[in-house]
C-alpha cells in the first residue's frame, strides 16, 4: 500500500467526539496532517490541514474532504487567499495575495477572478476593471502619483491598445499604447472611435454592465 490514513477521534468522558485528528501517508511518509471536525472518517466542517509537500496550511470548512465555504490558505512562498472556497477552488467573493505583494479583490470561479475586480499592486498603483480575453483587460488604472489611465491592457497590465490618460492637473491625453509606450497620439473625439472599432461589442457591453465610461 503506498498511499493510506489514520483517523483518530478525540475521546472526552469516555465518548467519542466529532473532533479529531486525520494523518495521510504516502510510503510511511506524512504528507498531511488534519485537524477539526470529522464525519464519516472525512473532513466535514471545520478545520486545519498542514500540507508538507507543497508547504501550504488551510484553515477554515470542509465538505467531504473538499474545501468548502469560508477558509484562507497560506503558502510557504507568501501566497495567500481569503475567501470563499468551492471544491478545493476559489469560488465566490475573496482576496488572493501573491508572493510578489500584488493584492487581488474580487469574484471567483473554480480558481478564476471574473467580473469586475481590483489589483492593488505593491509598487502603489491600483488596477480596476475586467478580463475581456486570455490576454486581455479593460479597465482603469490610478498610479501612485495620481494619474489616471482608462483603457486596454494586455496580461501583464501594461497599456495595450486605445486609451486615455488623464493627469492629476485634469488634462487628457489619448493615444494607443503597445506595450505600456505611447505608440501613436490620437484626438479627443477619435479615440472613442478607435475604441469601439478596437473591440466592437466586447467594448459596448463593458459600457452597459459596468459604467467604465
Amino acid at each position: 500500500m503506498n498511499y493510506y490514513s489514520i483517523c483518530n477521534y478525540a475521546i472526552v468522558n469516555g465518548k467519542k467526539c466529532d473532533v479529531g485528528r486525520i494523518e495521510y501517508f504516502e510510503k510511511d511518509k506524512k504528507i498531511f496532517e488534519y485537524y477539526g471536525e470529522i464525519k464519516n472518517e472525512m473532513k466535514n466542517g471545520y478545520g486545519r490541514i498542514y500540507d508538507y509537500d507543497n508547504k501550504t496550511i488551510y484553515i477554515g470548512y470542509w465538505k467531504d474532504n473538499m474545501h468548502y465555504g469560508y477558509g484562507k490558505k497560506n503558502a510557504l512562498n507568501g501566497d495567500k487567499y481569503e475567501g470563499e472556497w468551492v471544491n478545493h477552488k476559489p469560488h465566490g467573493n475573496g482576496t488572493k495575495i501573491s508572493s510578489n505583494g500584488d493584492t487581488t479583490i474580487g469574484k471567483w470561479k473554480y480558481g478564476k477572478v471574473v467580473g469586475k475586480f481590483t489589483v492593488k499592486f505593491r509598487n502603489g498603483n491600483t488596477f480596476t476593471g475586467k478580463r475581456i480575453s486570455m490576454l486581455q483587460y479593460y479597465g482603469d488604472i490610478k498610479y501612485s502619483d495620481g494619474n489616471i489611465y482608462r483603457g486596454f491592457f494586455d496580461n501583464k497590465f501594461e497599456r495595450h491598445g486605445c486609451g486615455r490618460l488623464t493627469f492629476i492637473a485634469g488634462n487628457n491625453f489619448y493615444g494607443i499604447w503597445r506595450h505600456d509606450k505611447i505608440f501613436r497620439i490620437e484626438s479627443n473625439k477619435s479615440i472613442y472611435n478607435l475604441l469601439d472599432e478596437y473591440a466592437g461589442t466586447i467594448l459596448t457591453n463593458l459600457k452597459n454592465e459596468n459604467n467604465f465610461i
